[in-house]
């Protein structure tokens, strides 16, 4: 960004936030609050007295009442008591040393656990107001709203700068913001408080895909105006979070690939981009309206938006995979109820390398107990979707980055192949023909070649989950027309209960599959009981 498209983009967003400060005034006496707080930890934390200080003056600061939009520092002074009275001194002498470069300052600072933006630049604030403006997340996103996030800092080489490096430029740009508008660091600070506080219909928009937030982050983006709470409250960790914008409310949806009191199953997403989600039990009965929005697909009223992680705990972080996009729901499962969402933004996700926290499947081939027990299907096949809803299906992505999903199929495909080598052992002849076709071809629209016992070719497509017999399963466009050009010899051999340790499951499907009327991108099938 040029230094003249800068001075432009702060004189309108100067514009913009003070036409807000005209509407919004001082109403949660912020402004009204500095004298008290810069009066007393002004002194606390000048350069003269760091060698003086107490660590419960530092410990009061984190717990300052009168701060409504600083919340976040009450939270962090345990982070305190894990360090030496000598250190916290130290670095902190070092942070509010200006003869010092920024960069190293706050990188240095930034060792104490717990010590990060949020509580690192309202000391900087207390201590020097007319130089630091405060960095934390309701302001970063101010900036961003406005079009002030810098993005030169992530460079050619595409590395990751340090927070420091990073509050050189935010540091920067904060400060010839408030000379815009004729207000101090102190006053700034608010009034991006109170913008924030009266635009949260923009603010989900401007989450980042495949980032990672802390639940406390979010809580501090979306809710400042309530006391997080680790593992409990509004954010606790799994489930919906409702969370109202004003001119719309969203539905953030916590998923923790842990197997869990609260989950069925592990929850995944598929490597077409579908999220196959398990509702917790109190959400079993009715048409609440949060399984009204959540099915509704409205997003001028609400939005479904997916985070998911590996492991639960207030320091684990969640990864922002984007909106959801409800696509059908299936009562199949006692006392709770599943949904199967799209990622609408899956196309652009799936051509990154990630990672999503499956249950590590190990090696790409079972162990060697591991057997399949062939069950009867006892239902037909159904299309859920009725005629016409091409618009709810995506297209399927032939780029299968998600590796623990493919190990999860290269497994089931494994196990095939050794039922069907064991099928045929009395048949020389045709077991020296059976062939993993897959691992040579993706594009075949099946996984094996493999014969009945009397020598009648069959091609089987395999389809495998953790999850039960009427876990739903996505047969792709080229899937479906090759079964529907072989009528006949078309199997699709369905692995549940995957267990690489001991017994999986399968079910064999065979006939047409023409019900459907309109060309799919993507068909799900779901095995009903007749």
């Amino acid at each position: 960004m040029r230094d003249n498209d800068v001075d432009k983009n702060i004189k309108r967003a100067a514009n913009i936030l003070l036409e807000q400060y005209e509407r919004t005034g001082d109403e949660d006496n912020i402004v009204n609050n500095k004298e008290k707080v810069l009066g007393k930890y002004g002194r606390v934390f000048s350069q003269a007295n760091i060698s003086r200080l107490q660590i419960k003056e530092f410990e009061e600061f984190l717990t300052f009442k009168e701060n409504k939009h600083w919340r976040s520092l009450q939270r962090q002074k345990n982070w305190l008591r894990k360090h030496s009275e000598e250190e916290i001194k130290d670095k902190l002498s070092l942070l509010l040393d200006e003869s010092q470069d920024i960069v190293k300052r706050i990188d240095n600072f930034f060792e104490i656990k717990g010590m990060k933006k949020a509580i690192t630049t309202p000391i900087l604030l207390v201590a020097y107001p007319n130089s630091y403006g405060v960095w934390n997340e309701i302001s970063e996103w101010g900036l961003k709203t406005l079009g002030l996030w810098l993005i030169t800092y992530e460079n050619k080489s595409r590395e990751k700068l340090s927070e420091g490096a990073v509050y050189r430029y935010v540091k920067d740009v904060l400060v010839r913001l408030s000379n815009e508008m004729n207000v101090d660091l102190w006053t700034l600070d608010a009034i991006l408080w109170y913008y924030h506080k009266h635009n949260k219909d923009k603010i989900s928009l401007s989450l980042q895909e495949m980032k990672e937030y802390l639940l406390e982050d979010l809580s501090n983006i979306f809710t400042p105006e309530f006391e997080f709470k680790s593992q409990s409250g509004k954010w606790g960790g799994t489930g919906v979070v409702p969370v109202d914008l004003g001119a719309r409310k969203d539905y953030f949806l916590l998923s923790t690939k842990e197997i869990t009191q609260d989950l069925i199953e592990p929850e995944e997403i598929s490597n077409d981009g579908y999220f196959d989600w398990v509702t917790q039990e109190r959400m079993r009965d009715g048409e609440s309206p949060m399984v009204q929005a959540l099915k509704e697909n409205n997003p001028e009223k609400h939005r479904v938006l997916l985070f998911a992680r590996e492991k639960s705990g207030s320091n684990f972080p969640f990864t922002y995979y984007g909106p959801l996009e409800f696509v059908n729901e299936h009562k199949d499962i006692e006392n709770s109820r599943r949904f199967v969402f799209r990622l609408q933004s899956w196309d652009l996700i799936s051509k990154s390398n990630f990672t999503l926290g499956n249950p590590q499947i190990g090696d790409s081939k079972p162990r060697p107990n591991t057997k399949l027990i062939k069950e009867a299907p006892e239902f037909n096949l159904q299309n859920n979707y009725g005629v016409n809803n091409q618009n709810r299906i995506a297209k399927i992505s032939a780029n299968y980055n998600d590796e623990k999903n493919k190990k999860l199929g290269d497994c089931g495909e494994e196990l095939v192949l050794e039922y069907e080598k064991e099928k045929l052992k009395e048949h020389p002849e045709l077991l020296s023909k059976i062939s993993h076709i897959s691992k040579e071809n993706d594009n075949a629209g099946y996984d094996i070649l493999s014969f009945t016992e009397n020598g009648e070719e069959m091609l089987i497509e395999v389809k495998t989950t953790r999850g039960g017999k009427n876990t739903p399963f996505f047969l792709s466009s080229n899937e479906f027309k090759t079964a529907m050009n072989n009528v006949g010899k078309y199997y699709i051999y369905r692995v549940y209960e995957y267990n690489p340790y001991s017994y999986s499951k399968f079910y064999v499907l065979s006939g047409k599959l023409d019900e459907y009327n309109h060309e799919p991108y993507t068909w799900i099938f779901s095995p009903n009981k007749t």
